[in-house]
Formats: structure tokens, C-alpha cells, sequence
């Protein structure tokens, strides 16, 4: 987990990086809806990695059916 502000400049970065690449490579970047750290240096608790995990298994049954791989 970052910061919002680290966050900002991470998104930017990958966002970067995918646009430089486009004629090249299909990269997908995943952005987590928010999930809120509530222990320590940005470290979440078993409820915050639980939120993260459904959203990734979302995510990941989207790529298996080829959703997010057909738009751009």
C-alpha cells in the first residue's frame, strides 16, 4: 500500500509506461477501488486483504473470459 500522494505518482508511472508500449505490448494495469489500511505503515489488516483479493478475483475472471483483452 502507498500513499495517496505515492499513489498519484505511481499511477502516473505505470500509466506511462503502458502508453510508451501500446503499438508493442497489451499491458493491463490493475487500480484497487479504495481499500483502507488500518494498521500500521500502510500495512493492511485480514478484512483490507480480503477486499483486495475479491477485487483481484474479479478482476482475474474478466482476463479468463478475454473482457479486458479485446478493449483497449
Amino acid at each position: 500500500m502507498v500513499s495517496v500522494e505515492n499513489n498519484t505518482i505511481l499511477v502516473f508511472c505505470l500509466e506511462s509506461v503502458k502508453a510508451h508500449f501500446k503499438s508493442k505490448y497489451k499491458i493491463i494495469i490493475f487500480k484497487f477501488d479504495s481499500v483502507t489500511s488500518r494498521r500500521c505503515g500502510y500495512h493492511l489488516d485480514i478484512e483490507g486483504n480480503g477486499e483486495m483479493a475479491r477485487q483481484m478475483i474479479s478482476r482475474f475472471k474478466k482476463l479468463r473470459s478475454k473482457e479486458l483483452l479485446t478493449s483497449k
